[in-house]
């Protein structure tokens, strides 16, 4: 990754990995599966584990809370409700809570991550590959064949839907369904358009809190909720932020900042709000390669990767064709 650090690193409840994370990657949000949190449960909780009603208010904690007094008034509903206040387990699980539930952790981008299932599925996958008594470059030749090009070809195939055209939008004659239909890949457009249409079908402003200077905050309810949502408009510079931090979090827009633009008339999504990442053209970037004078101690361990993997390229094309029938 040339040095860098990823933002998010999710884990088991393993304290060697914390503090590893904590002196590797200081910058990075270290978090907690919420999967292995609820498979570990049931054998701290007793009779509890089979209570749906624990069960719905435990889940609300770790990933439906939007704010941080919201999370703490489920926390003391849950344990007054079923009179668990000196459960150990659980005030254990309450000392580290920002660790583990999305409420303290929405501000970082994460792509909506709770749990290490991916890497468990992948485990999983190179399991079938081979057992104990395989050889080293079977199980590699055997990763390549089976995994990696069922991989690559499902990004092709991905790719070449990107280039034949971009998805209909389901509410036609929308500037801002249209503009993003040209620039977001097929899925990424999907899930930003089901937003799209939440904000359509769900939400309305209740009312314009505050105007100071060129900054409004509206507050924004759900038609079957008491919840609300609080977000700021700049109509000068159409900057926006919402307290469900979906942006952070997500990279995409929420419903309830394209409410707040569509009361405003606002009629494109400003390039802020575009994750280069989440386009068609994410590969369409020039790498600029080491100057003849730049030595390979000075060059950066990525720039080093790419100009290796330039020369193997070139080779097998040079060796392809000097094997060619037709030359």
């Amino acid at each position: 990754m040339g040095g860098i650090a990823p933002k998010t690193i999710i884990t088991d409840q393993i304290q060697a990995m914390a503090i590893a994370i904590r002196e590797v990657m200081s910058g990075t949000r270290h978090g907690l599966c919420q999967w292995h949190i609820s498979h570990n449960a049931p054998s701290h909780l007793g009779p509890l584990k089979n209570d749906k009603g624990y069960s719905k208010l435990f889940n609300k904690c770790m990933s439906e809370c939007d704010s941080i007094t919201e999370f703490e008034k489920m926390w003391e509903m849950m344990l007054t409700m079923h009179n668990v206040e000196e459960q150990k387990w659980l005030k254990n699980l309450y000392n580290i809570r920002q660790i583990w539930s999305t409420t303290f952790n929405n501000d970082v981008f994460s792509v909506g991550l709770k749990a290490t299932s991916r890497s468990e599925s992948t485990n999983h996958v190179l399991n079938g590959l081979g057992d104990l008594s395989t050889y080293l470059h079977i199980f590699v030749t055997n990763y390549k064949k089976n995994i990696v090009n069922k991989w690559r070809l499902s990004e092709e195939h991905e790719d070449f839907k990107c280039k034949q055209g971009k998805p209909t939008p389901t509410v036609k004659g929308s500037p801002i369904l249209t503009q993003i239909s040209a620039v977001y890949t097929h899925k990424i457009y999907n899930m930003f358009e089901k937003e799209f249409l939440k904000e359509v079908r769900a939400c309305f402003i209740e009312v314009q809190v505050y105007c100071d200077g060129q900054v409004s905050k509206y507050e924004v309810r759900t038609y079957n909720s008491s919840k609300s949502w609080f977000v700021e408009l700049d109509p000068t510079t159409l900057h926006v932020t919402c307290t469900c931090n979906k942006f952070e979090s997500m990279g995409i827009l929420c419903a309830h900042c394209l409410l707040i633009y569509s009361s405003n008339k606002v009629c494109e999504i400003p390039k802020e709000y575009i994750l280069r990442r989440w386009t068609k053209d994410v590969r369409k970037r020039i790498k600029n390669l080491p100057s003849q004078s730049c030595s390979m101690n000075r060059s950066s361990e990525s720039e080093i990767i790419y100009t290796n993997s330039v020369m193997q390229t070139c080779y097998n094309l040079t060796h392809l064709r000097k094997y060619s029938v037709e030359r």
